[in-house]
Parts: C-alpha cells; sequence; structure tokens
C-alpha cells in the first residue's frame, strides 16, 4: 500500500528582518549575506560574530567542568592498572551506536579491552535492564558505562551497586526528580557545565577528552580525541541537538575529518553509500550515514553497526557495511508501509484536534519514530505513534515548539509501563488495555497546551532574494554559515515570479526547470512528486528555497531545494 497523493499546502511564511545598520557598518569585511544569515541566528554583537563563524577544537570546554568527570576518570584508571572488566552500556541508536564506539577507542588506548552491551529493541526496548546488568556481574564486569541512557535507571543502577559493579552514566536526556545512585553521573544538564546541549557521543567525547588529558604521562597509548570527532559528529547530527556552542565544533572538526581521514569502518560505509566523501555534508550524515546505522537496530542488532564502527579488518568492514545497506532498503520499505496506513489515520481523525495517536497492529516498532516525524512534519502537530501488540504497545512520539513530550506523557504516568525522552522526540511502552484511555488523554492535553496558531506550519525565511544572486557568490557566501542542522537551520530563500520550464515526478520527488530572469536553474522537491501538475497550471510562482550545489561527474550547478511554493494567481 502507497500513501496515498500528497498534496501541496502552503505554509505561512515568516521573512526575516535585515541586522541594523549599526551592526552592518561594524563588520564591513563580511558579506552582507552572511552577516544576515548570523544575525537571524542571534549573532547581534560584533564581537560574537567571530566566535560562531571561527569556531575551532580551542573552543572546547575543559571535561572537568562536568561534574563527576574526576571521579569517572579515577575509577577508569583504576580498573585498568587492576585489569577489571569494563563494559559499555550503549543504546541502539546512531547516537548510542557512536558514543560507544568513541569509548571503545578512548579505553582501548589505556590497554583495556573493553566489552559492549547494545540491547535489542524489538527484545529488550530502550535503556538500563536488570536481567543484562545481572547477567555482566556474572561475567565478571565490575565498571559499566552507560552511553545515551541511564539517566533515570533509579532501581536498575542500585541494583548494579548491589551486584558489585560500578556504573557511570554518559546521558543527556531530561533529568528526573530522582537521580540514579552512579558512581558519576555525566549529564551536561548538570551543575552548571558551560554547554547543556550535547547528545550522548558529545558526552562520551568529553569523557574521551578528559581521559587524554589525564594519561600522557603514564598512558602514551592514549587516544588523542580529535581522532574520534568523526564518531562525535554523527551521533550530534543524527540526534539533532542544536549546532551551537561545542556541537558546531565538534561537527566542524568531525565533518573535516570524515571528509579526509575518516575511522576504517565509516570510511566503508561512505563508499557503499555512494557518497562523495570530498564533498560530504550534514545531509550526507542526517539522510545517508546516520539512518544506516540506525537501521540495525530498528530491524536487527546494533551491535552490527557498533562493529562496523570499532573493526580494522577490511573484509568485516565489507560484509558489515553491506548488510547495514540491505537493513536501510528494508528500514525504508517498511516506513513506508506504516506511514500510508497512520496517513490514513490522521485524515480519517477529527481536523480540530492539535495532536493525532495512531497505531496498528503488525506495525514494526523500528520505524514508528520515523513515520511519527514524517506525520509531524506534514501536518504539524504532534504525533504519537506506535504497534499495537497482543498485550504490549511499543512507540514513539515526535513533536512542534510548545509541546513537551514527557511533560504530556508525565500526565498520564499510570497508564505507562514506560516512556522518556526529549521534549521534541520520546519514546514510550503501555498494555494494550490502556491504549484507548492514552489516546483521548493524549488528545486532549493537546487542546489544553496548544491554540491552532501553535500547529499552523510555518517557513522561517532568512532574505528575499533576486534571479541574479543565483550565482556561485552567494552559494560561497551561504556555506561560510555551516554547519546546517538543529539549532542552525539551512539558510531558506524567496524568489518572487519563477517560471516553471519543467515538472515532472521522479518517484516520491519532484524535478523542476525554473526561468529565472534570463537563467535556468534546476530545482528538486522532497515527496512532492504527486505535484506536478499542480506546478505546470502556473504560470509564474514565488518559490521558498534551500541554495544547494548538485554534482554529477565532477561537474557541478546551482539547484533549488525547493520547500514551498505559492502561485502568483494565488496572491
Amino acid at each position: 500500500m502507497a500513501p496515498g497523493p500528497v498534496v501541496h499546502r502552503p505554509k505561512r511564511w515568516n521573512i526575516a528582518e535585515p541586522p541594523p545598520a549599526e551592526l552592518q557598518a561594524s563588520l564591513p569585511d563580511v558579506h552582507p549575506l552572511l552577516l544576515r544569515l548570523l544575525y537571524n541566528r542571534g549573532v547581534t554583537q560584533a564581537e560574537d560574530f567571530q566566535r560562531f563563524h571561527a569556531a575551532s577544537y580551542a573552543d572546547l570546554h575543559d571535561p572537568f567542568l562536568m561534574p563527576h568527570m574526576e571521579h569517572a576518570v579515577d575509577r577508569l584508571f583504576a580498573a585498568a592498572r587492576q585489569g577489571e572488566v569494563v563494559c559499555v552500556y550503549g543504546d541502539f541508536d546512531a547516537d548510542g551506536v557512536t558514543g560507544s564506539a568513541i569509548l571503545h577507542r578512548a579505553l582501548g588506548g589505556l590497554g583495556m579491552t573493553p566489552r559492549s552491551y547494545i540491547p535489542k529493541r524489538l527484545e529488550e526496548g530502550y535503556g538500563l535492564h536488570q536481567a543484562a546488568l545481572e547477567a555482566l556481574a556474572n561475567d565478571g564486569v565490575r565498571v559499566v558505562i552507560t552511553v545515551d541512557c541511564g539517566i533515570t535507571s533509579v532501581d536498575e543502577i542500585a541494583r548494579a551497586s548491589e551486584l558489585g559493579m560500578d556504573v557511570i552514566v554518559c546521558d543527556h536526556h531530561k533529568l528526573p526528580a530522582e537521580l540514579p545512585p552512579a558512581l558519576a553521573l555525566l549529564h551536561p544538564g548538570l551543575g552548571g557545565y558551560p554547554f547543556a546541549s550535547l547528545c550522548a557521543a558529545g558526552v562520551t567525547f568529553k569523557l574521551a577528552q578528559a581521559l587524554y588529558l589525564a594519561a600522557p604521562r603514564s598512558v602514551p597509548e592514549a587516544v588523542d580525541p580529535e581522532l574520534l570527532t568523526d564518531f562525535a559528529a554523527i551521533g550530534t547530527l543524527a540526534d539533532m541537538v542544536p549546532l551551537q556552542g561545542e556541537n558546531r565544533v565538534i561537527v566542524q572538526q568531525g565533518l573535516e575529518r570524515l571528509r579526509s581521514e575518516p575511522s576504517f569502518g565509516l570510511r566503508t560505509m561512505i563508499e557503499l553509500a555512494g557518497i562523495d566523501q570530498r564533498r560530504l555534508t550534514c545531509g550526507d550524515v542526517s539522510f545517508s550515514l546516520a539512518p544506516h546505522i540506525n537501521a540495525s537496530g530498528r530491524l536487527d542488532d546494533a551491535s552490527l553497526a557498533f562493529r562496523l564502527m570499532v573493526t580494522r579488518d577490511e573484509a568485516e568492514a565489507g560484509e558489515l557495511a553491506a548488510r547495514l545497506r540491505e537493513l536501510n532498503l528494508e528500514r525504508q520499505r517498511l516506513t513506508q508501509q506504516v506511514l500510508a496506513a497512520a496517513r490514513l489515520q490522521v485524515l480519517a481523525a477529527d481536523p480540530g484536534q492539535l495532536a493525532y495517536v495512531v497505531a496498528g497492529e503488525g506495525w514494526t516498532p523500528g520505524v514508528v519514530g520515523l513515520v511519527a516525524g514524517r506525520l509531524t512534519e506534514e501536518f504539524g502537530r504532534p504525533v504519537f505513534a506506535m504497534e499495537l501488540g497482543a498485550d504490549v504497545c511499543r512507540g514513539s512520539a515526535r513533536s512542534v515548539a510548545g509541546f513537551d513530550l514527557v511533560e504530556a506523557m508525565g500526565t498520564c504516568a499510570a497508564l505507562l509501563t514506560r516512556f522518556g525522552g526529549h521534549a521534541r522526540a520520546a519514546g514510550f511502552t503501555l498494555p494494550r488495555a490502556a491504549y484507548e484511555d492514552f489516546s483521548r488523554r493524549i488528545v486532549a492535553c493537546a487542546g489544553v497546551t496548544l491554540t491552532p496558531r501553535d500547529v499552523e506550519p510555518a517557513l522561517e525565511i532568512d532574505s528575499e532574494l533576486k534571479p541574479r544572486h543565483l550565482n556561485w557568490e552567494i552559494y560561497r557566501a551561504v556555506q561560510q554559515a555551516a554547519p546546517f542542522g538543529t539549532g542552525n537551520p539551512t539558510p531558506l530563500f524567496l524568489i518572487r515570479g519563477l517560471r516553471a520550464q519543467r515538472a515532472s515526478a521522479a518517484g516520491n520527488h519532484l524535478r523542476l526547470t525554473f526561468l529565472a530572469g534570463r537563467q535556468v536553474i534546476d530545482g528538486f522537491a522532497y515527496g512532492l512528486g504527486d505535484c506536478a501538475s499542480e506546478i505546470r497550471r502556473q504560470p509564474e510562482l514565488d518559490v521558498v528555497f534551500e541554495l544547494n550545489a548538485s554534482g554529477y561527474k565532477g561537474y557541478e550547478t546551482l539547484e533549488l531545494r525547493v520547500r514551498d511554493w505559492c502561485g502568483r494567481d494565488n496572491n
């Protein structure tokens, strides 16, 4: 089953105001468009411009500013000296897998051979599990380092302590009222650390930094954390944390490493995915590398991706990368299948409700988060999507600004077996018998928390351009504000009065050719192939787009990545 035809629903356009004249006067050597982009992203003082624009590795904070970091480092050096068994207990998504790979490399530099444990999503679910901890204790593990989980695991960590294991938590999820009794809690939101928006891979990167800084005299083989920025950048982009502060530095440095000298397993994946390594972008990470890593945890076993991250064997790397590619293709197929059914449920729901809860028997739990994200993007409302199991429902939710998923689920916590995550992305399980009540309460909660205005889709446009601005000088100015992602969105521009010379479907997507003044320029719109005939009916269009470079056989052209449009006769 394929989703019904996609209907183009124009969004509200908010065009940013230009920076004040005094700021422009204070930075006369900065390209006016670059200045405008940075001003739109909160760089409002001349002295802040260089800090944002030219972030370097030296701008990273001292890792020992993070509370409990010294305790964690001392315990791991003690484990190395005494030959104790350490286990890295990671989550099954790209953040958890890359964070686990960072620690595997960093601990290996201390002469240790750490074990890895990643729970299976379909069998165990998210987080620390007592049964797994008990098995690790029986195998002689004495230190457990969690990655992307653990901050809410009060009972599980207490049990680990009873079993004689010390636990170091590396997490970034929302802090609970009661913190677990771990040896060390490494969390960017605790204790006034200067940057609170690290992902789990970012936290493990800080731990790797601390180990390196403490080790050089006694352990000359300690791994320089600059060699681990490729893993940290992937985790940061995959988890969609704000690309500001330390995250911006990590991604900038990590992209450079991915382009020049990525870790062995990552290089194999880049090659198999058909990415031009020298021109690798944030988009390549977010829409190709990260989905391949996530596919293993969604459909099979995330340890497949972890093994690829850490292997040094060429044959094994090739086999693992090929398996991840197969799983990602299957993930795409299943996502489309579940999305089709879920969209029908949304379209059949009350159009006035401000959140949707969709569910189905046989839906693959590993793709319901992707489906929730697609529906949230399309309809502009929070979406809770879940598999209806015989006894248990497993689900994921995605939200919009102003609706905190964790807080919303907290209002009906008695119905849930477990839940957690972030304000905009979260996971949950509940008994099948509680599904109807949960659905009603979530929709009611959204009705109280949100207004129709809150969920009205809108695009924040950085600047209106003229056709003459579609040139390489403008493109290069835009790229100086990169890397782009959450907190530093890819710039959006508006050009009025373009003529579409061609509009045709390319699978689910839309290929376009525009006449901009006397210039002909290509365009592309993801997922809007059904709208080709609508475009062809319009003599002129106002188009909102991202300005991209498209490469083929070494030849580069500019391309408009179309995000929205409006026919001139509709204005």
